[in-house]
């Protein structure tokens, strides 16, 4: 059996895709709650791993290990960095990166832990797949669809300050989160494909309005991940 898991921070992000499961079974691991089901007529293992980088890279790891996941996405929400992005807007990345990690001293590269890649990177495959996804859904409806770089960090960020300094490593950068690259991090290690979905909940800066547009960037981001099962 083909198994796709889901993993999700937050309650936002995880109701709307639980309530379109179906032929639900629980299973409890390190606290952490696991729905096995349908949806989209497709195997999938959905969890809410909590918020930051340990939460969701030890439910991936679980996901990985005891479930056999043939695929993780993680869905959410993200704060856009890059001027491009409006509230709403989806992104999915072709690259994740630790935003706050500093080996230089080491010579490595800003954002590499030691022994590990710089970067993660998500599978040309797995992005064609989603490409047709989002053809599909700007024919529907009007919603800016982006690919690019996504920062992990381990803090909410809201100032204009914190900002320009990911700006600064990464002038690429689309949007900053807080579980994706642990996400892609943990994959990496178990081989197993990923995909990395966010919608845009606020402009991550000294205006930051995160609690007024979080729900509509978890719909936002639940609704590309279904469609997205739908194509594989």
């Amino acid at each position: 059996m083909s198994v796709t898991a889901v993993v999700v921070a937050c309650g936002y992000e995880f109701k709307p895709l639980k309530k379109q499961m179906s032929g639900i079974s629980t299973r409890e691991v390190g606290g952490k709650v696991y729905y096995c089901g349908k949806l989209e007529e497709k195997d999938v293992v959905l969890v809410q791993s909590g918020v930051g980088r340990t939460n969701a890279a030890a439910t991936t790891a679980v996901l990985c290990v005891l479930f056999k996941a043939q695929l993780v996405i993680n869905s959410g929400a993200a704060g856009g960095i890059s001027r491009t992005l409006k509230i709403g807007d989806i992104i999915v990345a072709e690259k994740l990166v630790y935003g706050d990690v500093d080996n230089c001293c080491f010579g490595l590269q800003f954002g590499q832990v030691p022994y590990d890649s710089p970067a993660f990177y998500t599978a040309e495959e797995i992005l064609h797949k989603f490409q047709t996804v989002c053809q599909q859904m700007v024919a529907e409806q009007p919603v800016g669809i982006h690919r690019g770089l996504v920062v992990t960090v381990e803090s909410f960020c809201e100032s204009e300050e914190t900002k320009q300094g990911l700006l600064k490593h990464w002038p690429e950068a689309m949007a900053v989160e807080m579980e994706g690259c642990a996400v892609a991090h943990v994959c990496q290690q178990f081989k197993v494909p990923c995909l990395i979905v966010r919608s845009v909940s606020d402009t991550a800066d000294d205006h930051a309005e995160y609690d007024s547009f979080a729900s509509l960037a978890g719909e936002r981001s639940a609704q590309m991940t279904r469609a997205f099962l739908k194509q594989i």
